[in-house]
Parts: C-alpha cells; sequence; structure tokens
C-alpha cells in the first residue's frame, strides 16, 4: 500500500491562488458578473477577504521583524498597512487589528519621542496623533501629547506654519 503525504502549500503559493483567481474573475465582462447569483457573488467576496487575511498575516510578521530589528519608521508603516488591512477584512481580524494598533504604539512612540527631542514637534505630533487615532490608553501616549502641545504652544508664531515649510 502506498502513503500519500499531503502538505500544505505555503502561504505565498496559496496566495498566489487566491490571486489568480481573483484576477480571472476581475476580467470577465461586466455582464458575466451581473448574471452571477448571490452565492457566487458571496464566494468572491469571501475570497477576497481571505486574500486580505492572508497579506494582513504576512504585513504583521514582517512589521514585528522590523520592530525588532529597531526600524521604527518602516515598522511603522507596515503596521499602519496591516491595521488597514484588519479593518477591510471585518470582525474576523479583531486579534490582528489590536496586534496591529499595539505595534503602531509600539513604533510611533518611539518616532515621536525620538522627534521631540530633536526639536521637531510638528512631527512628534503627527506620530502621536496616529497612536491616538488607533489605540488611545497605549501606554505614555497621553502624557507625551501634552508635553508636545505645551511645545507647539511655546513655538506657534515663532515658527513657519507647516504649509510654508
Amino acid at each position: 500500500m502506498v502513503a500519500f503525504h499531503q502538505t500544505t502549500p505555503p502561504k505565498s503559493k496559496l496566495l498566489a491562488l487566491i490571486v489568480g483567481f481573483t484576477a480571472a474573475v476581475s476580467i470577465l465582462p461586466p455582464a458575466a458578473l451581473s448574471h452571477s447569483s448571490p452565492s457566487a457573488a458571496a464566494r468572491n467576496e469571501a475570497i477576497r477577504r481571505q486574500e486580505k487575511q492572508i497579506i494582513l498575516t504576512e504585513r504583521l510578521a514582517e512589521a514585528r521583524d522590523l520592530l525588532a530589528a529597531e526600524d521604527f519608521e518602516s515598522a511603522a508603516q507596515a503596521y499602519d498597512q496591516a491595521y488597514e488591512l484588519s479593518v477591510d477584512v471585518g470582525p474576523s481580524a479583531v486579534d490582528q487589528q489590536n496586534a496591529a494598533a499595539q505595534g503602531i504604539g509600539a513604533s510611533r512612540i518611539v518616532l515621536a519621542q525620538e522627534y521631540f527631542e530633536k526639536g521637531d514637534a510638528r512631527r512628534a505630533n503627527q506620530n502621536i496623533l496616529r497612536i491616538i487615532k488607533v489605540n488611545p490608553a497605549y501606554p505614555g501616549v497621553q502624557e507625551l501629547k501634552r508635553s508636545v502641545d505645551q511645545e507647539l504652544a511655546r513655538i506657534e508664531g515663532l515658527t513657519p506654519s507647516p504649509e510654508l515649510d
């Protein structure tokens, strides 16, 4: 008797299959899609969400690696992308959304502190506002916000507005 050993394809192969299917569906003429049944539309939406879920998982792993390597700018961008993907995926990605929000906090608070220490209160504030938008309870962000707000008030009128930079 011959035993068959079935392996799960790597995520990148699975993603390639989903992307290929999505691309095939996208080239169909609109008339073909308009006659599709509600179950076909639901199936297509499920495939799109699966594709985004796979990309989300990969993006979170990439962001974690960047954060561990202390590449805070790239990590912040990757976490931002992961957060937006988690919103697109919906309720099934709430754990990933929370992980992305934590990552945004972890990476952007470091950036905000660095900008603040270099005297760039505006860029510090941009990072703080992003943290507050997705994770207002992130440790230390409210205290840093108060310090940055004080500095922004102090330099108001002393430096060109951002529109003139």
